[in-house]
């Protein structure tokens, strides 16, 4: 199954702040992949605030597909198979290792993360040049 894994500039708060310095567009990792059996796009998205699962059919996904477009930088990737991994700390980067079946222990922040989907294969589909603001992508589909 693949995925298209989705790196972006985001609110942090506390702590996260200090992992994510100096890598602008890489504060926040999430999920998204289309569903031909189902004719659906999924997002699935692990934030400080709660776990999101989104469904879009047809128009609906047209505002997201245009958001990862603007904001994202996307990496589309197959997942392992039989990955067996037991996330220690719940968070956005720990969600998406365990969703696409990638383990490692030093995969902390959403650049790392990256890095090494590239390193494994992924193949990069939207790629951010300039430093973006802190955007709030369930924002902008939701309108």
């Amino acid at each position: 199954m693949k995925w298209i894994v989705c790196f972006c500039e985001s609110k942090n708060i506390g702590i996260w702040k200090l992992f994510t310095l100096g890598k602008p567009n890489f504060s926040h990792v999430f999920a998204v992949r289309y569903d031909q059996e189902t004719d659906v796009w999924i997002k699935l998205e692990f934030g400080t605030e709660r776990f999101h699962c989104s469904v879009f059919r047809g128009e609906q996904a047209t505002p997201m597909i245009q958001a990862l477009f603007d904001f994202c930088t996307c990496i589309e990737y197959e997942t392992a198979d039989n990955a067996i991994a037991m996330p220690r700390a719940m968070y956005c980067v720990s969600f998406i290792k365990h969703l696409v079946g990638l383990k490692g222990f030093w995969m902390v922040t959403p650049h790392q993360l990256y890095c090494e989907l590239l390193r494994k294969g992924g193949t990069p589909i939207f790629v951010q040049s300039n430093t973006l603001k802190s955007h709030n992508l369930m924002e902008s589909i939701a309108s």
